[in-house]
Order: structure tokens, then sequence, then C-alpha cells
């Protein structure tokens, strides 16, 4: 492949036009990585088959959902609750919703982050979470696929996004009112290290 590269370079007065020359590169180069792309590692299989072992274990912990009266409808019905936590399948019914929903327990930064969830619903590659409220987890990583993550919060009967303008409004109003930001968790486990035993 390196040769073919070498050949092309060294034929660069032939062409009449630059355009020429760039084609042919962007063809070695397409043809390039396409050697270069072996698929999947072992990892990713061994994590793949490992999440496929873990569903079916989830799928015995299922339960019936039951929605919280307090709480706007959600916009549609859950299959099934896993942990507490309602989940809504999409049209190919994909299990790896019982993942991600186990794998949101190690991505909050307190229990009670996780408790807030109300329900997930996976549509195509991406995760809507209702949760009471906002956890800021963006993905969650399932079976060889980041599944990127929009939250929904209720709010005046309905549930609202949280978006970069929810955000930014939430911490005007607290500081607008005098309040304190919350400190991040990671940050007051450094402090109580010693200097010596911080991570950087």
């Amino acid at each position: 492949m390196i040769e073919d590269l070498k050949n092309i370079l060294a034929k660069e007065k032939e062409y009449e036009y630059d355009d020429e020359m760039e084609e042919l590169i962007e063809e070695w180069a397409h043809e390039f990585l396409g050697h270069c792309d072996s698929g999947p590692t072992q990892y990713e299989l061994n994590e793949y088959y490992e999440d496929k072992k873990t569903i079916l274990g989830l799928k015995t912990q299922v339960e019936d959902y039951t929605h919280d009266a307090d709480l706007p409808e959600l916009p549609q019905r859950p299959n099934g609750s896993l942990n507490g936590i309602g989940f809504i399948y999409d049209e190919d019914h994909d299990d790896r919703v019982l993942v991600a929903i186990e794998r949101l327990k190690n991505l909050m930064y307190s229990p009670e982050d996780y408790e807030s969830i109300v329900a997930l619903s996976e549509r195509k590659g991406g995760l809507k979470i209702y949760t009471r409220k906002p956890t800021m987890v963006r993905n969650v990583d399932v079976a060889m696929d980041i599944w990127a993550i929009t939250e929904y919060v209720p709010y005046e009967g309905e549930w609202l996004e949280v978006d970069d303008h929810f955000v930014k409004c939430s911490v005007v109003n607290q500081i607008e009112r005098g309040g304190k930001l919350p400190e991040n968790p990671i940050d007051i486990a450094v402090r109580k290290l010693a200097p010596d035993e911080w991570p950087f």
C-alpha cells in the first residue's frame, strides 16, 4: 500500500490538474483505512458478550411499572421496570436498555441521583431519561455502543428538557436567590487527601 502512494506522488507532474492527484490520494486513503479497520477488538467483543449475559439475568428482575401520580404522564406507558426505573422499548425492543439502567448506577454523583430516575426510553442509539432532578450524565456505554442521553424533568405538569438553556437559567436563579452552588464531589474527595496523594 505504501508503494502505491509513492507511485502516485512520483507521478505528480504527469497530472493535468491538482484535482486529479487529490482524487487519487483520496482513493488511496479510503483503501488504506479499509485495510486498517480490523473490526472490534477482543476487549470489545468480550464486553459485548458480557452485556448479553447480563441481559439474561436482568430480565428475571423485571417488574410491572407503577407511575407516581404526582409526576406528569410519560409520553408512553413503560413496558416494565428494573430497580424501580421504568423502561420504554422502541420498535425493535432493544434489551440493552436494561444494561443502561444498571450502568447508570455507576455514573451518578450520588445514590439519590439514581433513585430520582423515573423512566428511560431508548430510540435509535439515544436514551431519554425522565428524572425528578437532573443527573447531568451525558452518555452511557452499552454493548459496543455509546448512547447519548437527553434528560427531562417535571415542570408545571410537563416533562421539560434539561438543555443548556435550562441549566443556565437554573444556575442564574440559584445565584440570584443568594444560594450556594453545590460542590463537585470529586473536589471534596481530593481535598480530603494529603497533598502527596493527589491524583495530579
